[in-house]
């Protein structure tokens, strides 16, 4: 029995090329604020509303900017730094596997919120309001 050869699909009305989809530079979108993975150590229960009113303000002053500004501001101001997984003193999630980078943003004051970038998802872990959750130094 003999081999059926392939035709390569012409374009036509119903025929038409496959067109990978377009890629999405994440970096030029803003931020998106997820506390999903939150710990429960380090969430929002026992803070006070003005420390809650904070956080809420660090989440919208970053919605404005892209990935890319908050990746050139300053790391004190609307920038955030990278956070070595050794320097943390918590218990580190599951969801955070050794490969992930984790940073950090200052959302009240020089506290920090901590977590990891998904595409153009920010999952918040750790508010470290008392400064406990890694080596500052």
């Amino acid at each position: 029995m003999g081999r059926i050869r392939e035709h390569a699909p012409k374009r036509g009305a119903r025929i038409k090329p496959h067109d990978a989809p377009p890629q999405i530079n994440w970096d030029k979108r803003s931020p998106i604020f997820s506390i999903r993975h939150m710990a429960v150590t380090h969430g929002l229960d026992n803070r006070s509303i003005d420390q809650k009113a904070g956080i809420i303000d660090a989440f919208y002053r970053r919605n404005t900017l892209t990935w890319e500004q908050i990746r050139s501001a300053h790391r004190h101001g609307l920038g955030a730094e990278k956070i070595d997984r050794n320097a943390i003193r918590v218990p580190i999630p599951p969801c955070i596997t050794p490969d992930t980078t984790i940073l950090a943003f200052r959302c009240i004051g020089m506290a920090p919120m901590i977590g990891f970038r998904e595409d153009d998802r920010f999952h918040v872990v750790w508010f470290d309001l008392d400064f406990d959750c890694y080596d500052h130094g």
